[in-house]
């Protein structure tokens, strides 16, 4: 009896332990310093439970939780990419290189929908353009005719200001592909996408 009751110890100790060990683990932060690491973090993003790869679980440590950035980034539907240049993590889209938005762009074309009309209506120029110069000043171009105004990069975005009314300062999405720009604003659920070439 007593061998069984050592036996049935022995056996919820080790069932402990494993359950102990699983969730929480020590690690040497710096050379002496030893630092306990707690897992078994869960994670929801938007009422939807997020499963991460076994390397790459979210753990607590010193009270603070560290969360894999590539998981949470691809939970929130959000690209990721490293820039080994600057040791620089991008979440979502990157800034914009205002090196390469400078100089003359064509007006190829401008497209208007409205998803929830199931509208499109798409016009197309000839002799429309876009000069962005250095210090912020900005020359439209259209028939011959020219149009002063300013702009300057917000992150991902480009603020454009045609003149002092709050409608006239837009805030546009900024993509750069090579030669193609494309300029996309939504305006209370009307999509306008402004392509333009590099002249």
């Amino acid at each position: 009896m007593k061998k069984s009751k050592e036996r049935m110890k022995g056996f919820v100790l080790g069932f402990v332990l494993a359950t102990i060990i699983s969730s929480a683990a020590v690690v040497v932060a710096n050379p002496g310093t030893m630092r306990e690491v707690l897992y078994g973090v869960n994670i929801v993003v938007n009422g939807r439970a997020v499963n991460f790869a076994p390397d790459m679980r979210p753990f607590i440590s010193n009270d603070r939780t560290y969360l894999p950035v590539r998981g949470v980034a691809y939970a929130l539907d959000l690209p990721v990419d490293w820039d080994d240049d600057t040791n620089t993590v991008y979440i979502g889209r990157k800034p914009i290189d205002t090196t390469q938005l400078l100089g003359k762009w064509r007006m190829v074309s401008v497209e208007m929908t409205h998803p929830g009309l199931n509208e499109r209506h798409v016009e197309y120029f000839e002799d429309a353009y876009f000069e962005f110069l250095t210090g912020g000043n900005l020359v439209l171009i259209e028939d011959g005719a020219t149009e002063n105004a300013t702009w300057r990069a917000e992150g991902a975005d480009l603020r454009m200001i045609f003149g002092d009314s709050p409608w006239d300062n837009v805030v546009m999405t900024a993509e750069i592909n090579g030669d193609t720009l494309v300029l996309i604003m939504d305006s209370w659920g009307e999509i306008t996408t402004t392509t333009l070439a590099r002249t």
